[in-house]
């Protein structure tokens, strides 16, 4: 039972990795984007 439990807290915690990762990126692009937007 244990073992279950800390396979579904690693699991979790690479979800939440990849979500902040994501959530990074996603800001990259909106600061290119304005960028891109004063530069045009």
């Amino acid at each position: 039972m244990n073992a279950l439990r800390d396979r579904l807290d690693e699991e979790r915690r690479k979800l939440d990795e990849r979500a902040s990762k994501l959530h990074i990126d996603e800001i990259r692009l909106e600061e290119t984007r304005k960028h891109l937007d004063i530069v045009r």
